[in-house]
């Protein structure tokens, strides 16, 4: 098993066999398992027993002009109209129509869970 770090508090859980089993959310009390279809929550003694030995990757920090909103990482060079609410949002361009949301998103669908980075605002 081995999580890769996508964010300080997020990581890509693997299987032995290097298949995405979900998005892994926490910290020092409780993770949650993000899976296709359902959220499991663990203590990390928990987790440590259902998953066993899990080899924790941290991410590697390439120097970039990754532009920022709300400390999350947004997917455009430049960004317009920002509203840092709730959900920290923006558009791609000066007279775009659709916002976007800053940063990695787990999203329910009737399929199940599907990671996203930056999707519409109105997709969540």
């Amino acid at each position: 098993m081995r999580a890769k770090e996508i964010t300080p508090t997020s990581w890509i859980l693997y299987n032995k066999n290097e298949v995405k089993l979900g998005l892994l959310i926490g910290g020092k009390d409780q993770f949650s398992l993000f899976l296709k279809d359902s959220i499991i929550r663990y203590t990390p003694e928990e987790l440590q027993a259902k998953f066993g030995k899990i080899k924790w990757e941290e991410r590697v920090i390439v120097e970039s002009k990754t532009i920022t909103l709300a400390s999350l990482p947004v997917d455009s060079d430049e960004i317009f109209d920002i509203k840092e609410d709730d959900i920290p949002s923006y558009k791609k361009t000066k007279t775009g129509k659709a916002r976007y949301v800053a940063g990695y998103w787990g999203i329910k669908f009737a399929s199940g869970y599907v990671s996203s980075f930056c999707p519409k605002l109105v997709t969540i």
